[in-house]
């Protein structure tokens, strides 16, 4: 299988939430993923977009998953934990969440 399955939850997600007024909270899981962390930093995993309660921007999602990406990288790095991106799950009007694979 490929990997254009993210490709389409990325786009879907951006179709949902752009022109919508914040705030929108997105839990990455990046951190609470990593069992390799020595310290817990899965409050560092939530991020508020629209969070003055103004509109979501097409740049801001575009900006927000290039600094996901690095940060998946450069910890996959550092404690050589896999990352596989699995989707996104809506938990409701205002809030997602990042679902990963090992």
């Amino acid at each position: 299988m490929s990997d254009l399955n993210v490709v389409s939850e990325v786009l879907s997600l951006a179709q949902e939430l752009v022109g919508k007024q914040g705030p929108i909270e997105l839990n990455t899981g990046i951190y609470d993923h990593n069992i390799f962390l020595e310290e817990d930093r899965s409050a560092e995993d939530i991020v508020v977009l629209g969070e003055d309660k103004s509109e979501i921007t097409f740049a801001q999602l575009i900006e927000l998953f290039e600094q996901l990406d690095s940060l998946v990288d450069d910890l996959s790095d550092e404690t050589e934990r896999s990352y596989f991106f699995e989707g996104i799950t809506k938990n409701s009007a205002t809030s997602y969440s990042f679902n990963w694979g090992s």
